[in-house]
């Protein structure tokens, strides 16, 4: 499938963080509860970025980006409180060591897609 240009970009990294969310296995580990939570929060915060963008088209000004941009960074503390626990969880391991570079990469594209966006109004 064509992507086509940062909309295309800003998709499939959303996409991908979902689909990185979706495909963890079940954990078990003295912190299974508490890694499970965090995994819990990524995805609800993965879900309101989605949601955000999805805005996007509909709305008057790059309020929807800024507001992903900080439910981004909502995704980054949660990254950061899974580290502290994630013990030998595999799929924990994979969220820790990738979404940092995909929330960079997002926050690159968001800022190209606010500057679209403004100057589309």
């Amino acid at each position: 499938m064509k992507r086509t240009g940062l909309w295309g970009d800003t998709v499939a990294v959303v996409g991908m963080l979902a689909y990185c969310a979706a495909v963890r296995p079940e954990v078990h580990a003295d912190d299974a509860s508490d890694r499970t939570d965090a995994i819990a929060a990524i995805d609800r915060n993965l879900r309101d970025i989605a949601d955000a963008i999805a805005e996007l088209p509909r709305a008057s000004s790059d309020a929807p980006v800024w507001r992903s941009v900080s439910i981004a960074d909502e995704v980054a503390r949660n990254v950061d409180r899974l580290r502290a626990i994630k013990g030998d969880d595999s799929a924990a391991s994979r969220i820790v060591d990738y979404y940092p570079g995909y929330l960079e990469h997002f926050r690159k594209t968001a800022v190209a897609l606010s500057k679209l966006k403004v100057s589309a109004v």
